[in-house]
């Protein structure tokens, strides 16, 4: 510092932290300090109001403190995103093999370069599959031909291929295999495959007891990478599943720590070494809401990491961890569904900060069906507008030095190590899942978020707060055509039909035989069977399984925080629909404005909630006055809002007189007078809105007495 600017600021007292504190204190006037300013997250971490160098003290992580070094909590990168930029892998989740082509190269041409295809389970895991067995959603891949479509004119290496077939993840790679072997293009094969059969299970509600057969086909699948696709990675971890579950960051974290340390230990007993499992690994993780803990919780991921992957005995490139995020499809909405792009720029926001290799966007209208070429072009562009707009890859590692998000990584990582430290002392992933404890974690976690959405608590904008009561139907999306996938199956069986099944069944005999005693040859031998027309049904029915238990768990299942209400909402268009009509809640506003408005503005956005609208009768100072707007012809829902003061003054008289008119008419409150409340019911209130109040349970309450519901 000059010793111009070293003068200036001496003339000043620097404020230190008990100053800002005393001065916090004094602002709210008599409030509790503590249980104002310092805030307990989901995760369990208390955020205190300010951080500042002392916070950084203990923090290890930053002593080594150079990007693209151990513990790579800067990422693994030591130029950031400016020689490598993340991945934009959008997903395109059409059925037919021709429109997933033509949609892939439109969206090539405009800012996507890595390429998804998640495969149809229904056409991988089933010989004779009908139309009812495909998703609608997903690409229907049932053989090399399939492929062969969906990838016309697409260069192999132009990209990353990614693929997710779930639990038929290794025909499907076999598949993919043959379609690169065919182009001369396997070596510069790059990309992943999503093969993570615990999580797979877990979202059928199931477990087995004896997972040896898929682990064969994990070690297949990752001893012909090594051999023959070296860039490419087999070992797809999906913690993403377990936050759409309803688990929190610490939750969803220790889970991909658990899987990836179980796959390790089992491959490493087939023969493989750390050093050859760990770079043909990748990591699927949600991109949640929560801004700082995001960013957090990819440094966190990345550090414990690369820690482990040390423990095991493996180099420092081993220990680099590969991130796909996605953007939550928990948190998606589907009321005021374009809420959902500004989300998603939010989300994209954390995920490159916090260092992310991949992302994808979900489609903002994802709940009304296939997105057309609009909310395709909106999510990758939300991508594209972060990279080449916002200049955010310019900047190596923004994120560092922050006093709040290290002090925050370092608080995640003790957490997520103590969780996973817990699934270990209970005998690892599997196990931990069988007995519940996971699944009851995230429960209580979910359940936590539920309540705190019902309290609005937690705001969901326009779902529970600033709702659009007007919206109209998302036109953007694709009309679902069922007859394209019974097109899709009688086209698949007129080509089976035609097919040498006996060439098909020595080479499925061979495999068969082969895959426990040598799975990569036994690998060859899938591709084989593959390109000489094989389905993947029968490769998949093919594969030898142990004799194994089928083991009943909690099902892994999408949950979207939103849901809660959206059913409410629904439940109200469709009374309207069946020919119904919504009634207008009148808003008694006594004395003046400065009285009723803000518990007004409060009653209409709770209110708004489920739908209603409102008219607004003011300037009423006494009971008969009120009455005498309003039409009791038939039954009415009134809602009375002023302060506390007033409601002394005329509330009784004029409750008591709208019961005379009629029993059925109903009073909501606005407001909680603590000393008045059994005075007010007696006198005829049958409802009291506030800050603490339900919103799902007041709601349901009035749909019952407007009709809506029975």
């Amino acid at each position: 510092m000059s010793e111009e600017k070293e003068r200036f600021f001496k003339e000043f007292e620097f404020p230190g932290n008990d100053d800002w504190k005393n001065a916090a204190i004094s602002a709210l006037k008599g409030a509790s300090f503590d249980k104002v300013m310092y805030t307990k997250t989901y995760e369990g971490i208390e955020l205190k109001p300010i951080y500042n160098k002392e916070d950084l003290v203990n923090v290890s992580h930053i002593r080594q403190d150079y990007p693209g070094f151990f513990p790579f909590n800067r990422g693994c990168k030591s130029s950031g995103y400016d020689a490598v930029k993340w991945e934009l892998s959008q997903d395109i989740p059409y059925p037919l093999a021709s429109e997933f082509n033509a949609a892939l190269k439109n969206d090539l041409q405009k800012g996507q370069n890595s390429v998804r295809i998640n495969i149809d389970r229904g056409a991988v895991l089933h010989e004779d599959f009908t139309a009812d067995d495909l998703s609608g959603r997903d690409v229907c891949i049932a053989g090399l031909a399939d492929l062969i479509v969906a990838f016309d004119g697409i260069d192999l290496t132009g990209q990353p291929i990614n693929v997710d077939a779930g639990i038929g993840a290794y025909p499907a790679l076999c598949c993919l295999a043959a379609l690169a072997k065919s182009k001369n293009q396997l070596s510069e094969l790059q990309g992943s495959l999503n093969f993570d059969f615990i999580t797979e299970l877990a979202k059928e509600g199931t477990l087995y007891d004896d997972c040896s057969s898929l682990i064969n086909e994990m070690f297949s699948a990752t001893k012909w990478s090594i051999e023959n696709a070296p860039k490419f990675k087999t070992i797809g971890i999906n913690a993403y599943d377990w936050h759409n579950s309803g688990g929190n960051a610490v939750q969803e974290s220790a889970i991909a720590l658990a899987l990836g340390v179980y796959y390790i230990r089992e491959l490493m007993k087939k023969g493989l070494t750390i050093d050859e499992i760990a770079p043909r690994m990748s990591f699927k993780l949600s991109i949640g809401i929560n801004f700082f803990m995001e960013i957090a919780k990819f440094r966190a991921l990345r550090i414990i990491w690369s820690r482990v992957i040390k423990e095991f005995g493996g180099n420092e490139e081993s220990q680099k961890i590969f991130i796909h995020a996605v953007t939550s499809e928990r948190e998606h909405t589907k009321l005021d569904p374009y809420v959902n792009v500004l989300r998603a720029t939010s989300q994209v926001f954390s995920a490159v900060t916090g260092g992310c290799d991949s992302i994808t966007v979900n489609p903002f209208d994802t709940e009304y069906g296939l997105p057309g070429e609009f909310s395709r072009r909106i999510s990758r562009n939300t991508q594209n507008v972060i990279k080449y707009e916002s200049h955010l890859n310019d900047t190596i590692d923004p994120a560092a030095g922050s006093y709040y998000i290290e002090s925050l990584t370092n608080e995640l990582m003790k957490a997520i190590w103590n969780e996973f430290l817990e699934f270990e002392k209970a005998g690892g992933i599997i196990d931990s899942l069988i007995s519940g404890t996971i699944q009851e974690k995230i429960e209580l976690n979910f359940k936590q978020r539920i309540e705190n959405i019902a309290l609005r608590k937690d705001i969901i904008v326009g779902v529970n707060k600033y709702v659009n009561i007007n919206e109209k139907p998302v036109e953007t999306v694709l009309n679902f055509d069922f007859q394209k996938l019974e097109r899709f199956v009688e086209d698949f069986d007129n080509r089976i039909s035609a097919r040498n099944t006996e060439q098909i069944d020595k080479i499925l005999d061979k495999f068969e035989s082969k895959f426990n005693s040598n799975p990569a040859e036994a690998f060859d031998l899938a591709v084989s069977a593959v390109e000489s027309g094989a389905g993947l049904g029968e490769l998949y029915n093919s594969i030898p399984m142990d004799e194994i238990t089928v083991i009943e768990i909690s099902p892994v299942m999408l949950r979207r925080s939103s849901e809660i209400l959206e059913d409410l909402r629904d439940v109200a268009d469709y009374f309207v629909q069946s020919g119904g009509k919504m009634p207008e809640l009148d808003f008694v506003c006594f004395g003046q404005l400065r009285d009723w408005k803000p518990r007004a503005d409060f009653s209409n956005d709770f209110f708004s909630v489920g739908g209603f609208a409102n008219k607004i009768y003011d300037g009423i100072n006494s009971a008969d006055d009120a009455l005498a707007m309003i039409d009791f012809s038939e039954k009415r829902i009134i809602v009375v809002c002023s302060t506390d003061d007033k409601y002394a003054e005329v509330l009784v008289e004029f409750a008591e007189k709208v019961k005379q008119k009629s029993k059925e008419n109903y009073i909501i409150l606005a407001g909680y007078p603590k000393d008045k409340i059994e005075t007010y019911k007696n006198a005829g209130v049958d409802m009291f809105i506030h800050v603490k109040a339900n919103i799902v349970d007041c709601l349901s309450q009035i749909y019952k007495v407007a009709g809506i519901i029975k």
